[in-house]
């Protein structure tokens, strides 16, 4: 019950953050949320079925223990969820990069591109944040070692990184590529 209160408490804190001085509608950005969730899950579903992955998911949120060789598995299944997440994040920033290259003369088009670089890398991290702990949960279940889980280390740090590092030189390009029209 504590996890339940802890995950909407941490999803009440972002909401009203991502809000405060904006719609948080400008967060829902129906391509990038098709990009990145039925990109990730529609590949996961073909990798290990529709019911493992649901079953999975449900074991992440589950506070009660299970068995080990489920507990191996769903971890599996989920880490095949964050890292097809992942992936398809990055594959809609590239996207949404050359679309803005492609229009950089039209404004009308160049936004609605640039929020599809933005944001599905956003929901990546969103997808990354999430799941993490769910995988390391499931891990610890299954009997492994607390510091070999597979989210344990430098990848959740090295997703946000590059998300940040893509993201500002996209904006900077934007930046360069406009002052030089205005110019």
């Amino acid at each position: 019950m504590g996890q339940w209160i802890a995950l909407l408490v941490s999803v009440g804190c972002l909401v009203a953050a991502m809000s405060y001085h904006e719609s948080i509608t400008i967060f829902m950005d129906v391509p990038s949320m098709i990009f990145v969730g039925a990109t990730g899950f529609f590949i996961t579903f073909a990798a290990h079925g529709f019911r493992p992955v649901m079953t999975a998911l449900a074991a992440g949120f589950r506070s009660t223990p299970a068995a080990d060789e489920s507990a191996a598995r769903d971890a599996l299944i989920l880490i095949t969820l964050r890292n097809t997440l992942c992936a398809a994040g990055a594959l809609g920033f590239l996207v949404g990069f050359v679309q803005m290259m492609t229009h950089m003369s039209d404004p009308q088009v160049l936004g609605p591109a640039m929020a599809v670089c933005t944001l599905t890398g956003l929901h990546a991290l969103f997808a990354e944040l999430l799941l993490s702990p769910m995988i390391n949960r499931l891990h610890a279940r299954a009997g492994g070692d607390p510091w070999a889980a597979p989210s344990h280390g430098l990848r959740g740090t090295l997703i946000v990184v590059l998300v940040i590092g893509a993201q500002l030189s996209t904006f900077l390009f934007l930046l360069n590529s406009l002052g030089s029209k205005l110019s």
